[in-house]
């Protein structure tokens, strides 16, 4: 019950533009160069900051509650600045399948997106990164422009969620709403999950993209703006 009650009254991991940017930044977590990890990007929307992937040429993904349906989100990218608009999952409001997707306004040319693939499993190390809070600081928040990483553990599988913590491994924290649950494999990096919500303290539920409804939901996005999406409508290097 502590741990709902902390994900109730701490709500999700998106930081609000206007709290401070005083605190250090995903709890546990180790800083890293952005150009070991070029496809996460913060981006900026009218609800807040949060952290996202680049996942096509004119794609990213990230959590539904980082921004409305429809709202124009900001990003910079290798010292250029883009705009996406975003497209919440039709089962967010109702079933809370907290993903998103953005079209991003043109071609990011120099993008090196990350394919969405590779299948979670209970007992799987992860690496997951964010632009968030590395304390638990309550209404305290912002970024410093800093790219995090670190190790967790799936442990458990919740509606379309997986549930991870490690001992001495990373948990979200504000900002780190939609960041990249990455697996790492002989074939290379891959994004399995975005992150939604936390107790901000070591426990992290990601969204699940391996699942048939998120599978589905970045399909019909893909169609129905005639783009590619790394991994499901085309494979990418």
């Amino acid at each position: 019950m502590r741990f709902q009650a902390l994900v109730v009254a701490i709500g999700l991991l998106s930081v609000s533009s206007t709290l401070s940017a005083s605190s250090p930044w995903l709890i546990n977590a180790r800083e890293t160069d952005a150009a070991s990890f070029p496809s996460v990007v913060w981006i900026e929307s009218s609800t807040g900051l949060c952290t996202a992937t680049i996942v096509g040429p004119q794609a990213i993904i990230t959590a539904s509650h980082c921004a409305t349906n429809g709202d124009t989100v900001t990003f910079d990218h290798k010292g250029k600045t883009y705009t996406a608009k975003i497209t919440q999952s039709d089962l967010y409001e109702d079933d809370d399948h907290d993903v998103a997707m953005g079209l991003v306004s043109k071609v990011i040319p120099d993008a090196e997106p990350t394919s969405v693939a590779g299948k979670a499993k209970i007992g799987k190390n992860v690496v997951m990164a964010g632009f968030g809070c590395t304390q638990a600081v309550t209404g305290e928040g912002g970024n410093d422009g800093t790219l995090r990483t670190g190790p967790s553990l799936i442990r458990h599988f919740d509606h379309y969620e997986m549930v991870l913590k490690m001992e001495d491994g990373v948990a979200g924290c504000f900002g780190d709403s939609g960041g990249p649950v990455f697996m790492e494999s002989a074939q290379g990096r891959t994004i399995i999950g975005v992150n939604s919500k936390a107790n901000i303290s070591d426990t992290t539920y990601s969204t699940r993209l391996d699942a048939a409804v998120s599978l589905k939901f970045i399909k019909k996005f893909a169609s129905d703006n005639k783009i590619d999406v790394c991994g499901v409508t085309k494979a990418c290097n």
